[in-house]
């Protein structure tokens, strides 16, 4: 969604408010380490 549509669905939202959503998800998500894991092979599974 963009800005213009989250403050249509939400009218007691302020700009304000989702900036700060994504400055606070953007915060977590700077402490959050990735995995990346590789599929299983089926043929493995056996």
């Amino acid at each position: 969604m963009t800005e213009a549509d989250l403050l249509d669905a939400y009218p007691r939202l302020k700009p304000e408010d989702i900036k700060a959503a994504i400055a606070y998800a953007a915060d977590t998500l700077a402490h959050e380490d990735t995995i990346l894991l590789e599929p299983r092979d089926k043929a493995e599974e056996g």
